[in-house]
């Protein structure tokens, strides 16, 4: 991938798609890889240009890499197999955020989902109703 180190923006939606690591270096700001089956985020951790990232509909469990993905404004993890969400409390410039469908833990109900909101005033947090 060396020879798309300009590329900014990719869509890569509805494939049967279950590794992104190819990706890992890239100067993403917009990555769309939803509806594949994905499980692993570790090749966005780093990316400090992505600002648009959609990854809903995949079998991702773990979003820590994205702790340090630190322009990020829009997430969409919804239906995947996420259940904590600490990695997003670093975060502070998030304005849309979609936790649906995933079983997020007590930590998340707890602590986790204030701190984003504390972090990112006016951020659009969704998430379903807690246990």
């Amino acid at each position: 991938m060396a020879d798309l180190s300009n590329l900014e923006s990719l869509t890569i939606n509805d494939n049967q798609i279950g590794s992104i690591s190819a990706l890992g270096g890239l100067a993403l700001s917009y990555l769309d890889v939803h509806n594949n089956q994905i499980q692993s985020v570790y090749a966005l951790s780093g990316m400090t240009n992505l600002y648009d990232l959609t990854l809903y509909g995949n079998q991702i469990a773990s979003i820590s890499a994205l702790s340090d993905v630190e322009n990020l404004a829009y997430l969409d993890v919804s239906d995947n197999d996420i259940s904590s969400i600490a990695a997003l409390t670093s975060l502070t410039q998030l304005y849309s955020v979609d936790l649906r469908g995933n079983d997020l833990n007590d930590q998340a109900y707890d602590q986790h989902l204030q701190t984003i909101l504390d972090n990112n005033p006016g951020v659009s947090l969704k998430y379903d109703p807690g246990p």
